[in-house]
């Protein structure tokens, strides 16, 4: 009501006052009547609002409540009385009650659900309430959502009522669904939720087949299997058959059909045919995928075996005309018969003879079927016709081949032909100029003379396209004519030319000239181009094309070229709306090309292109063509756009038939085009018909359902959805909205802010717990009842009887029409009914009354009409108050101190009556390390609260606090706790490993050593689980380091880290930087500092504890190195490493592993080898540079902070420095010569000589140095080379070595070259250019040809020729055939060895005529006489086997070799080679630790010949091939023999790259067992070096001795490694019982292994003792022999004084001083004994043997004794060697001599001589000529003839060849003279003719008698 102004109250006591009055309320009462004062509200009326009360009387006003929302509603009214001054106010309240719903269930599995498949469900919507809750659904986005329809999807539901909603699901995808739906009731504050889920599957399905095995099948037949396809899901099945590996163009397997429909629970036959192509093994598999599921769901295999069958001919030849003739044109048949033999059948293919085969013209065959089929085991047979074309024998050869076979089968056709002759009238037939593509005629007359028929054929000679024949086969009948019709058809506009040729059977060709010149064009078009190229209508934004075939009837390629009139579109002119495509195509001859017409508009109109078609080259015009086209868009015109659907529950309608709607919708297409659309809705609305095809101006009608109760629940809604039109060629859409309002009468129930409606899907419903309360009170509760539909709901509240309800037909419950409250006295409902407009709300109170240990439920419903019931459980209880906890104290134990725990408390609630509790933290001395959850809460009777304590130590430090709990109202109670805060200590050791100290060291290890004195040591070392003897003494690591350091060193570690975890948390501020840690070591604060230098990194946060460095040294570019270090775990708990290996990218290091996870710790401390790498070249170390490197690796300890390794090295690549200067000079290898006239003349070097230039490499750097050396020539240049000698070595640091670089000329000509020298892990090398002149040795005859005149028998006939020199210096001639010192010479020089492994040796240059080296022949001379010596012995000695063998075998070759030039070419680097030094001996005998020490003396590499022999395995040459027959021979194969040759070249190689020397260990290797071959294998390869063989002797006792030593190491080893550490009984007592087991392990393994050490050690003893009591007995045995011996030798010398002899001098020792084992000895020893002399043989001589007992010496004392006593070369220093070194040789020259091959045998030329001009007169007659001449006229031989000349520079020397046979030959004598040049190959011939006859008498009188005269007798 609105406010007025307040009517006076007082006392009337006059007249004025009283008109007064009167006139105000006058005034008052005018006011009233126009109702401005009057009550109004919304939801409260007043009836009456205004009138008169009589005096002491009474009246009734009647106040209405009608709310509109589920709220409550407070107002005010004022009640104003006339003659009151004040306003009697009256306050009204109302609760709104809305309506309350629930779903019948809110959640539904709905399990597989096939895909495509409808699925329907229904749900209830209930009306728990008094009013009508209306409904309606909230539309979602999710990707199942969109499959569900419900219906109703809104609606009203009265109160008490339901609302069936049904629900479709139909899912066109796989997957699983999870969906949940909200529901909106009006009125209700929160939506009612129903929740989906389940998974859609696809159709499942088989073969009722396992395997389709086709078996044997012959080539190209078609086979066909059956089989079905089975569907066993619900739902049809869309399915594709395809082979996979059947991907040729021609299919060989086909499916009939390869994709259908198979219904549900169906079965689909299907057909495989299968015609097999290909010979093969068919293992294929049949494929099923299924539309929207997938591909290659399922196969079936698929089996055959291709096999193509033999075949035959009965005769392989067929005669036809059976011998006699065959007449032109006529057909003669034969049969030919095929046979088949094999159990398939066969296709066969006869073969004829091409076409343009000449057989063609002469015969025709023609068979009645080429192809065919012969049947298994069959005969068939194939009639063939013959017609003669030409006369003559005629043999026609055809072939028949079987399908998928190469193999052909000859059969020969043969036949003798006989026919007539015709004539023409003309030569020539010229057709003039014609139209290309149009056939034009002309006709040759051909005429028969003969009187038989004339069968003739006419053919084209070039079989050009142009020229045809129509009838080219006809017969002219006897003395007739035939007209030839000629037809000519170009296709090109050229001139054409070719020749008719007439064959007519027994006659010659006639030749007939063909001549036509083109004209026009030959392009052909599919569709007319000179006309419109109309595309009709067609939808805009839709691509449309036609596509027409160009044709190039030509032979000629043709391009052509499209374009558009418009050249471009112009500024506002429209873009083109046709292309052709392509625009540019070359055509060629009689080819085609297709060309597409595309259009595209996104407007509507008529659109129009001209294109321009020409040639390219020409730029003729072709074609003109327009295209054409109409562009529309689709359109209907619908009767209405928007549907709208409208349901309100009323009482009177029946139901459901009044739920149902259908409104018409009337659709026509306005289109020019006709129409074919779909229409699609969504639930609940439905159509009559979905698919519609309209013609232009059609209309059809559609309806449009809405069925209201589609939901079945009752429930208010609203649905809006759309009808959707979709056109089958156009992506335009058009939609028409279909909304609907479906109202039912609904409420919703709300206490203290939550629903109490019911949930979809809850069978049990919700409802008000009132709890447990204290005896005798009672318990109020509201509930706010809200109609939140459109439509007024009456409800009523009931107690439900369990029992009482029934159910109707229709499956609702109805209620019994009395219900009653009965029963309920615990509780109470006010008001239990009442009515409730739309939107209006009402408060219902709940009240339970406690009774004595009494517990009271009840079930509310509240019925609403029309609408859904809401049933509301009612539960309460009364009791008193227990508590109690379960525990007062909680030990964490130890803990990490970034870890935190957690432990259980628990509070209990005895009682039944809730209590709260507060959780109070703030009495704890060290803040924030103590959480608990939750601090504060409500624990209900008979409950209990877990409360979780979480510790965090956030220090490793002890922690004894306590903390209290407050519940309600009783004394707080205390908690304590204990923990000890551990973190994870690691050890890192290593030899390069060294530890930085931590910033305050000094400070830090007082507090340390403070902190382990007395009892606080037990607090900090190892939380408490070690001590002095059971934690430090049992470490690893901890060998060489003081105990009671090693836990000082852990203690400052522990106390650094707590510092800066101190200042860590001080910067957080979460507590202050001097905060007090109460620890029994340490009772005053602690003041943080800043860490500098490497401790102040930080990584993720976390702290640098510990910082290490690993110094690599000295590091060469490109080579990796590795570091081993150990990180040992000394805490009391597993620790995990971590590096992360991104840090380390491309920084060249890594390390492995890079993770350490659970390395043990306390008791066994376990320990992890890393090993750190170092590359320094390649992609993993692009940041590496030279110079010094440094890097931080930093190592995660899990758990703890960051320790870090500081890893430095100094990195550089190798060098070498080269005596030649400047290296860009080119090494000269031309000489001059300073000639008389001053001038200078260059040299070169002659072909088969070498020029040596010596080159000095230094290695400066300190480290070792490896080279190669390559030279290069460039191809085009003269074939000369540059050798170097060494091709590689190493050169130790400062040393240096002579590099011999060889020029070697093989032909005339200047050649550069480059010396290109690499340098091992350097990636610039060192170029030298070379310059060499090679010149040739050059010999000319003149003439080359000498003929002499004729002679008599014995008569001398003489001619000269001239012998020049052409070379640039003097040579020496000798005749090959006369000249016998050449063939000494080479004699010579096969029996020296001065020759390498390529036959290559180098001899001091040779004067020109002088003999060879003095040097060499005394080398040949002594090898004469080593032969001689060993022929003339002829002494066999008998080895040890038994075997005999020449002396010389055992002593080996002793001759000595020819090294003078040799020794300048590479002599100086071989000076420092070290020596080669095989130590060998029996096992156990100190093999490899005496090679080790030799070769650390020397400097040397020590090599493994086994490690030397798999090294080149990998490798691809003949050596690693051999190696590999050996040691793995192929199966085929048998093993290779072992040759020493290929080994001691494999050696070499290796050799080669030691330079100060090597060591072999030990002679044993597994390509022989003979060490005496391997032995000579490696004298082989030390060309340039010493070797020598040091032999270990040994004994069985020292060998036993060794052993023994061996294994007491081993076992003192093994011991140490299983100790185990001594731990106290309360540690062992607080170990789990897996602990124990472990720790009992650990004892007996340490037992056993100490028991086994003691053995061992008291073995060894023995052997000692018993070695000790050998030796003196081997002493006093020595010591009496010595005195034996001397006594004898004085009894000899006293009887050698007597009888005045000298006494006999003392013979050497044997050189064999190692005994031979017995034959029965199969210990190691033995067999070494057994093998020892076949060595010392092998060995030789000239080599050292060495023999050592090292049973009393020491390696050091046996390494010097070689040296000194045993003949081992001295070891050399660095210094020695570079002055050694420093001197280059000089350049030189030498000749290079090839090993000659052996001799061949030289032809005499006995009837030929040549003379110089000086001995012409005093030369003797050819030798021929003096053995043939009669003896009356021999005489005394002259001197020999002249054999050799010098010849200087262009000297000539003129020679006379003569020439004397004794006999005559009728061929004459020829003979070839060859004349060589001393130092080189080169030969030059000398070609002779010569003729010895004797004279003859003409005999014919004729020819004698020239003039003669007739003379006539008597």
């Amino acid at each position: 009501m609105s406010r007025s102004n307040s009517l006076p109250v007082g006392t009337l006591n006059n007249s004025r006052e009283m008109r007064s009055l009167a006139r105000r309320s006058k005034a008052r009462w005018k006011e009233l009547d126009k109702g401005c004062l009057l009550f109004e509200h919304d939801y409260f009326t007043i009836e009456p609002l205004a009138g008169e009360i009589p005096a002491r009387s009474k009246r009734d006003i009647v106040i209405t409540y009608n709310p509109q929302l589920a709220a409550m509603c407070e107002v005010g009214a004022y009640l104003d009385v006339v003659g009151r001054n004040d306003r009697i106010p009256l306050a009204l309240k109302g609760q709104g009650v809305g309506p309350k719903c629930q779903f019948s269930y809110d959640a539904l599995d709905l399990g597989d659900v096939f895909i495509n498949s409808i699925h329907h469900y229904e749900v209830m919507l209930q009306n728990r309430g008094s009013i009508d809750a209306r409904f309606s659904l909230n539309q979602t986005s999710s990707l199942f959502s969109s499959k569900f329809k419900f219906k109703p999807s809104h609606g009203t539901v009265p109160p008490g009522e339901a609302q069936a909603i049904r629900i479709v699901f139909c899912s066109d995808i796989i997957g699983i669904l999870n969906e949940t739906f909200h529901f909106h009731i009006q009125g209700s504050r929160t939506d009612l939720a129903i929740h989906f889920k389940g998974r859609v599957i696809g159709p499942t399905f088989h073969f009722d087949t396992d395997e389709i095995d086709f078996g044997n099948v012959s080539f190209n037949f078609m086979h066909r299997r059956a089989f079905h396809l089975v569907n066993t899901s619900e739902i049809p099945m869309r399915f594709r058959l395809r082979v996979p590996e059947d991907q040729g163009k021609e299919k060989e397997f086909e499916c009939i059909p390869n994709a259908g429909l198979v219904l549900p629970h169906g079965k689909q036959k299907i057909t495989l045919d299968f015609l097999s192509n290909t010979v093969q093994e068919y293992n294929a598999h049949l494929v099923v995928d299924i539309d929207e599921v997938g591909e290659n769901l399922h196969s079936v295999p698929l089996k055959a075996s291709c096999i193509v069958p033999n075949i035959t001919v009965v005769q392989e030849a067929l005669d036809f005309g059976r011998g006699g003739l065959c007449f032109v044109g006529h057909p003669y048949d034969m049969e030919l018969e095929i046979k088949n033999d094999t159990p398939l059948s066969a296709k066969y293919d006869i073969g004829l003879p091409p076409d343009d085969d000449p057989i063609r013209r002469k015969v025709d065959i023609a068979v009645e079927a080429k192809k065919g089929i012969v049947l298994a085991t069959s005969v068939h047979s194939v009639k063939l016709t013959l017609t003669a074309k030409l006369v003559g024998s005629v043999h026609l050869p055809i072939y028949i081949r079987v399908l998928g076979s190469d193999k052909r089968i000859p059969v020969s056709l043969s036949a003798k032909i006989t026919g007539p002759v015709v004539s023409i009238d003309q030569t020539t037939l010229d057709f003039g100029r014609v139209s290309v593509l149009s056939e034009h005629q002309r006709r040759v007359e051909l005429e028969n003379e003969s009187p038989i028929p004339a069968v003739f054929s006419c053919r084209l000679h070039n079989k050009s396209n142009a020229f045809s024949l129509k009838n080219a086969e006809t017969t002219i009948p006897p003395r007739s004519s035939y007209s030839l019709p000629v037809y000519a058809f170009l296709d090109d506009t050229t001139k054409f030319a070719d020749e008719l040729v007439i064959t007519v059977a027994n006659s010659k060709d006639i030749q007939v000239g063909l001549v036509a010149v083109g004209t026009g064009t030959t392009l052909v078009p599919s569709i007319p181009l000179d006309q419109d190229v109309d595309f009709g209508n067609i939808f805009t934004t839709t691509n449309t094309k036609k596509t027409f075939t160009m044709y190039n009837k030509g032979k000629r390629a043709l391009q052509i070229t499209w374009g558009n009139d418009r050249s471009k579109p112009k500024e506002g002119e429209p873009p083109f709306t046709f292309t052709v495509a392509p625009e540019r195509a070359t055509i060629l001859g009689k080819g085609e090309q297709e060309f597409t017409f595309e259009g595209y508009n996104d407007k509507p109109g008529r659109a129009t292109e001209r294109f321009v078609c020409k040639l390219a080259k020409t730029h003729k015009l072709v074609f003109r063509p327009t295209v054409v086209g109409m562009f529309v868009v689709p359109l209907l015109e619908p009767s209405e756009k928007v549907l709208n659907y409208s349901y309100i529950w009323d009482a009177s309608i029946e139901e459901p038939t009044g739920m149902y709607q259908t409104k018409p919708l009337t659709l026509r297409n306005v289109s020019p085009m006709t129409l074919t659309f779909s229409l699609r809705t969504g639930a609940p609305f439905t159509i009559d018909k979905t698919e519609y095809s309209l013609r232009q101006g059609e209309s059809c009608t559609v309806h449009v359902d809405l069925f209201a109760g589609y939901r079945n629940d009752r429930m208010s809604h609203k649905l809006k959805t759309k009808l959707t039109i979709a056109y089958k060629d156009h992506p335009q859409r058009e939609t028409i909205d279909l909304v609907g309002d479906i109202v039912f009468p609904n409420l919703t129930l709300e206490c203290g802010g939550v629903s109490l409606n019911p949930v979809p899907g809850d069978e049990k419903p919700k409802g008000i717990e009132f709890g447990c309360i204290l005896h005798e009170t009672e318990k109020r509760t509201e509930v706010l009842v809200t109609n939140s539909s459109k439509v007024n709901a009456k409800y009523e509240w009931i107690f439900e009887q369990v029992g009482l309800d029934r159910v109707s037909a229709r499956g609702e419950r109805e209620r019994d029409p009395n219900p009653s409250m009965a029963g309920c006295a615990a509780f109470d409902i006010l008001p239990i009914r009442g009515f409730l407009k739309a939107g209006e709300s009402e408060k219902v109170e709940f009240i339970y009354h406690s009774q004595s240990a009494k517990k009271a439920k009840a079930t509310a419903v509240l019925v609403v009409e029309g609408g859904p019931e809401y049933p509301l459980a009612l539960n309460g209880e009364s009791s008193t108050m227990h508590f109690r906890f379960d525990k007062s104290m909680l030990d964490f134990g130890n803990i990490s101190y970034e870890r935190h725990d957690e432990r259980e408390l628990f509070l209990y609630n005895i009682g039944k009556v809730s209590f709260s509790y507060t959780v109070d933290l703030t009495q704890m001395k060290q803040q924030g390390c103590v959480e608990v959850n939750p601090w504060s809460g409500q624990v209900k009777g008979g409950d209990k609260v877990r409360l979780l304590v979480k510790l965090h130590p956030r220090m490793p430090d002890k922690i004894d606090d306590f903390f209290q709990v407050h519940v309600a109202h009783f004394e707080p109670h205390s908690i304590y706790v204990k923990a000890m805060g551990l973190y994870p200590a690691v050890l890192v050791t290593g030899s390069s490993i060294k530890k930085i100290p931590p910033p305050g060291g000094e400070e830090i290890m007082e507090q340390a050593r403070r902190n382990l004195a007395g009892d606080a040591k037990k607090y900090f070392l190892r939380g408490g689980v070690g001590t002095v003897h059971g934690g430090t003494m049992g470490r690893k690591g901890f060998d060489d380091m003081n105990k009671q350091q090693a836990d000082i060193n852990e203690e400052v570690e522990r106390i650094y880290f707590t510092r800066v975890l101190q200042r860590q948390i001080a910067a957080k501020k979460e507590v202050p930087a001097t905060v007090k840690w109460a620890t029994p070591a340490d009772e005053a604060a602690v003041e943080v500092k800043k860490e500098t230098g490497p401790y102040a990194k930080t990584f993720d946060g976390k702290p640098v504890i510990a910082c290490y460095t690993l110094d690599f040294g000295t590091v060469v570019k490109g080579e990796p190195k590795k570091k081993t270090i150990k990180i040992v775990n000394t805490s009391s708990t597993p620790v995990s490493l971590f590096i992360d290996k991104k840090l380390l990218a491309q920084t060249g290091i890594s390390v492995t592993p890079d993770k350490i996870t659970k390395l043990a710790g306390h008791p066994t401390y376990a320990e992890q080898a890393l090993e750190v790498h170092l590359v320094t070249k390649g992609e993993k170390a692009k940041d590496v540079s030279f110079g010094n490197y440094n890097l931080t690796v930093p190592i995660e300890v899990r758990g703890g902070g960051y320790i870090t390794l500081e890893i430095t090295a100094f990195i550089m690549v190798p060098q070498l420095n080269v005596s030649h200067t400047p290296l860009d000079t080119p090494l000269d290898f031309r000489t001059e010569t300073f000639l008389l006239d001053g001038s200078i003349k260059e040299r070169g070097t002659t072909v088969g000589e070498t020029r040596v230039i010596s080159l000095q490499l230094k290695n400066p750097l300190p480290l070792p140095c490896e080279w190669n050396i390559k030279s290069e020539v460039k191809r085009s240049q003269p074939k000369n080379q540059f050798i170097c000698k060494p091709e590689r070595g190493v050169l130790a640091p400062k040393q240096k070595c002579n590099l011999s670089v060889m020029f070697v000329p093989f032909e005339e000509g200047l050649t550069n070259g480059v010396l290109n020298i690499k340098i091992a892990q350097n990636p610039r090398s060192i170029q030298i250019p070379c310059v060499g002149l090679g010149e040739e040795l050059k010999l000319s005859v003149e003439p080359h040809i000498l003929e002499l005149p004729p002679v008599l028998p014995f008569t001398p006939s003489e001619t000269t020729f001239v012998l020049r020199n052409r070379s640039r210096r003097a040579i020496e001639v000798y005749a090959l055939a006369f000249d016998k010192v050449y063939l000494i010479e080479e004699e010579i020089l096969r029996a020296v060895k001065i020759y390498d492994s390529d036959g290559i040796g180098l001899l001091q240059p040779r004067e020109v005529g002088g003999a060879l080296d003095d040097e060499l022949l005394e080398k040949y001379f002594l090898t004469l006489e080593a032969k001689d010596a060993e022929l003339s012995k002829a002494i066999e000695t008998v080895d040890e086997d038994g075997n005999q063998v020449a002396e010389g075998d055992a002593r080996g070759d002793s001759a000595p070799m020819y090294s003078a030039p040799a020794a300048a070419v590479g002599a100086t680097y071989d000076t420092v080679l070290g020596p080669v030094i095989v130590v060998t001996g029996p096992p156990l005998s100190g093999k490899t630790t005496v090679a080790t020490q030799l070769a650390k003396q020397y400097h040397a590499d020590i090599v493994f010949l086994d490690a030397t022999f798999d090294s080149i395995l990998h490798e691809d040459t003949a050596n690693a091939a051999y190696i590999k027959n050996i040691l793995d021979p192929w199966p085929s194969e048998d093993p290779q023999p072992f040759k020493e040759s290929v080994i001691a070249d494999v050696l070499s190689s290796r050799f080669n790259a030691c330079p100060n020397g090597v060591v072999i260990d030990s002679l044993v290797c597994k390509l022989t067992t003979d060490k005496a071959a391997t032995a000579r294998a490696i004298i082989a390869a030390c060309e340039n070096r010493e070797v020598h063989f040091v032999v270990l002797d040994t004994d069985e006792q020292c060998i036993e001795l060794r052993e023994a030593y061996i294994a007491e190491e081993n076992a003192l080893a093994m011991q140490e490694a299983s100790r185990v550490p001594e731990i106290s009984e309360d540690d062992y007592d607080a170990m789990d019982a897996a602990a124990r087991r472990e720790y009992e392990k650990g004892l007996k393994r340490s037992r056993k292994c100490k028991k086994e050490a003691k053995a061992a050690t008291e073995r060894r003893i023995q052997l000692c003792k018993e070695r000790e009591a050998l030796e003196v007995k081997q002493s006093i045995i020595a010591t009496l022999d010595k005195e034996e011996e001397a006594r004898l030798a004085a009894e000899q010398e006293e009887a050698a004084n007597a009888k005045g002899k000298k006494p006999p001098a003392k013979k050497g020792a044997p050189v064999q001083e190692v005994e031979q084992a017995p034959a029965e000895d199969s210990s190691p020893l033995g067999l070494f004994k057994r093998q020892y002399h076949p060595l010392v043989k092998a060995i030789g001589s000239v080599h050292t043997i060495t023999y050592l007992n090292n049973n009393e010496t020491s390696v050091e004392e046996m390494v010097q004794m070689l040296l000194s006593e045993e003949g081992l070369p001295p070891v050399m220093s660095n210094q020695s060697a570079e002055d050694d070194l420093s001197q280059v040789p000089p350049p030189a020259t030498y000749l290079r001599q090839e090993r000659p091959k052996p001799a061949k045998e030289v032809k005499e030329c006995p009837w030929f001589q040549i003379l110089s001009p000086q001995e012409k007169e005093k030369a003797p007659e050819p030798v021929a000529a003096q053995k043939s001449k009669p003896k009356e006229v021999e005489e005394v031989a002259p001197p020999p003839q002249p054999t050799r000349w010098v010849l200087q520079e262009d000297e000539a020397v003129s020679l006379t060849l003569r020439f004397c046979a004794g006999t005559v030959l009728d061929e004459g004598y020829e003979e070839t003279i060859e004349f060589g040049i001393v130092g080189s190959k080169q030969v030059v011939p000398l070609k002779c003719r010569a003729t010895s006859v004797y004279p003859d008498i003409v005999r014919d009188p004729r020819l004698t008698f020239t003039t003669r005269k007739c003379i006539k007798k008597g």
